[in-house]
């Protein structure tokens, strides 16, 4: 594995360590036990807007694992519809694309 591919899954490895811990602190139960009506429609607020940051969370941990699977095989950093290699910059910023910019620009 090249100095590179190397330092790309120690980074992906750690955005999934960051990503799972992330998902643990949403584990955390909110009191419903709340007597004023206001505070009812707050933690229901909170409730709805964590259950929208679970599901990104989740789904950008799949993405991660599949992007350290793509590294593993030999298939990370190139473009899956031109199969031109991903800007080492775009790789940087979104470890998980699959999309060289010029692709992803051409994407609805």
């Amino acid at each position: 594995m090249t100095e590179a591919r190397a330092r790309y899954r120690s980074d992906i490895i750690d955005l999934i360590g960051t990503t799972e811990h992330r998902i643990c602190e949403m584990d955390a139960p909110i009191d419903s036990g709340q007597s004023e009506p206001m505070d009812r429609v707050q933690a229901e607020a909170m409730r709805r807007v964590d259950d929208v940051r679970c599901r990104f969370y989740l789904r950008r941990l799949d993405e991660l694992r599949k992007t350290l699977a793509r590294l593993d095989s030999g298939e990370y950093g190139s473009c899956e519809n031109c199969r031109r290699q991903i800007e080492p910059e775009r790789l940087k910023v979104l470890p998980e694309t699959t999309l060289c910019l010029a692709c992803a620009e051409e994407e609805p």
